[in-house]
């Protein structure tokens, strides 16, 4: 079987019991989504670069913690939501706005960034 015809639920047990092979397989089913809503949520290609190479290393960190009560991808999104979330208020905290495009540093200086 083609390592990309292998079914999710196959790639998923493979890449818990320690197969690299299949974890590839998972990263290279679902990082372009991934990065696409990094992409989306926080207009820079640097930041969205770093937040998906987060999420993977997360998916290799807590893969064991997945219960499959929802789709891969499903989980995946909360945890893209959760780190990109993370870095935006770090970015706010820290008052780095230098790497927002024109019309985000606009809507952050009128919310009192």
């Amino acid at each position: 079987m083609l390592a990309m015809e292998m079914p999710e639920i196959e790639a998923i047990q493979k890449a818990r019991s320690g197969d690299g092979d299949a974890y590839k397989l998972l990263d290279r089913r679902h990082r372009p989504s991934i990065y696409s809503l990094c992409l989306r949520m926080t207009g820079n290609v640097s930041d969205a670069e770093d937040i998906t190479q987060d999420v993977f290393l997360q998916l290799f960190r807590k893969l064991a913690s997945f219960r499959g009560e929802a789709k891969l991808h499903t989980w995946l999104y909360r945890v893209t939501l959760n780190c990109t979330l993370m870095h935006l208020r770090k970015r706010h905290r820290s008052g780095d706005l230098t790497d927002l495009g024109p019309g985000r540093r606009r809507r952050a200086r009128r919310r009192g960034a």
